[in-house]
């Protein structure tokens, strides 16, 4: 059973697919949960529409290897994968996980997020393929692999700054694999990106994701402000070995860095790393951004 509408939401036109649960009464409805938007990113989007040619993907399917990787290593196979599997289990279970620029090939991290105990699935995207969506079988098997039988699904066709605008503050979860990367272009776009990407993260969750210019920029930051907070306090408690040991400029140049960097919206964030499992050295980066618990 299954429910399906659109609604116009400003310029960006939304279309939803919903999955109903069994032992549900009702399908999750996403128009109830969603608000008007504190602020308008219509004319940046058109803009990085422009910008990033996005006319030119649309029907097409850009298949990339990111969703693959962070699938393949967010696993219980050796004890390594298992620790950061349960990290991110704790923080996304019986919870709602946004996937940013989930594209046709979405199977890999829409299974994944079942196994890690999500509630709710949604994936956005701008340029979702509909033929091929009306050819799938009558028991709207969104993954385009195994069905979900205990994970509620939707997906959204629409940019994915609009739909970040129009959820509540702490609401969910969030994943993007190389997006923002491969379709993004302007500046003030994935800093707005970013804005709502903490303004919604919920205060237990997650936003993790391989490749994505938003959650680097996120994690970097984070990097600078722990980084300053050491000199500040070195400088405090000893300031003949800052003097000697020529701390100033780094202590300024990192000054600098971060308040580009927005430091209001860092003070209760933090990135955790797994170098064991996603390390340093590997061809792509993967970031896992908390919010500290008080």
């Amino acid at each position: 059973m299954t429910g399906e509408f659109r609604e116009n939401l400003g310029d960006n036109e939304v279309e939803v697919v919903q999955a109903l649960v069994e032992g549900e009464d009702k399908p999750f409805n996403i128009t109830e949960f969603l608000q008007q938007p504190k602020d308008d990113y219509s004319a940046l989007i058109r803009q990085n529409d422009v910008e990033s040619d996005l006319g030119h993907w649309e029907g097409m399917f850009l298949f990339t290897q990111r969703d693959d990787h962070l699938a393949e290593n967010l696993n219980e196979k050796t004890p390594e994968r298992k620790k950061v599997f349960d990290f991110v289990s704790e923080r996304l279970s019986e919870k709602m996980l946004v996937d940013l620029g989930a594209g046709r090939d979405r199977g890999r991290i829409q299974n994944m997020a079942q196994r890690l105990g999500a509630k709710i699935y949604i994936g956005v995207d701008k340029f979702f393929p509909y033929k091929e969506r009306e050819e799938i079988n009558s028991d709207q098997d969104l993954s385009y692999g195994e069905k979900q039988e205990d994970m509620q699904v939707a997906t959204i066709k629409g940019d994915m700054l609009d739909f970040l605008s129009r959820l509540p503050d702490n609401s969910v979860c969030i994943t993007m694999n190389g997006i923002d990367i491969d379709m993004v272009t302007s500046e003030a776009y994935i800093n707005a990106l970013v804005k709502e990407i903490i303004r919604v993260l919920h205060p237990s969750g997650i936003a993790f994701g391989t490749d994505s210019t938003a959650l680097r920029n996120i994690a970097q930051a984070i990097y600078l402000k722990e980084e300053l907070e050491y000199m500040e306090k070195l400088r405090e408690d000893d300031p003949e070995k800052f003097k000697k040991e020529s701390w100033e400029s780094s202590y300024l140049a990192t000054k600098e860095a971060l308040s580009k960097a927005n430091q209001q919206i860092l003070t209760d964030l933090d990135c955790v790393e797994f170098p064991e499992v996603f390390g340093k050295g590997s061809a792509v980066e993967t970031d896992f951004i908390t919010k500290i618990r008080k």
